[in-house]
């Protein structure tokens, strides 16, 4: 199930790298439901998802999509589950631009859109 996020971004973390090729970078998101009480919250992206927030900036203010999901810890924190929002798209609320998607997923959505409209224009159905 994806969730989404809207909030001024306070952080662009620098991206990590671990093993396996495996790398993660941490976007820190302010909410802006309640001024009153500021929420900081950190959104992960991970392995080709980092390079898209090389366009992101302090200051900015943006819709976040992401999985919520959870990890068991281990050896002395093995009895701790430890939520994380996985972060998948986001889009700049002033413009709507929307930089995480990738060529291939925009190609993806446009052969579906056009395979659809041919679907529409075309009459299959034998009666």
């Amino acid at each position: 199930m994806k969730y989404k996020l809207q909030g001024e971004v306070l952080e662009v973390g620098k991206t990590q790298e671990f093993k396996n090729d495996f790398r993660k970078r941490v976007l820190l998101i302010e909410t802006t439901d309640n001024p009153k009480y500021p929420n900081p919250i950190p959104v992960e992206f991970v392995k080709d998802k980092c390079e898209a927030l090389d366009s992101v900036h302090v200051g900015q203010e943006l819709e976040v999509e992401f999985f919520l999901s959870g990890n068991r810890g281990k050896d002395s924190y093995a009895d701790r589950v430890f939520p994380s929002l996985r972060g998948f798209n986001f889009s700049f609320v002033d413009s709507g631009v929307t930089p995480a998607v990738s060529e291939g997923e925009v190609k993806a959505a446009e052969d579906a859109e056009n395979s659809a409209e041919n679907a529409e224009n075309t009459d299959l159905l034998p009666f």
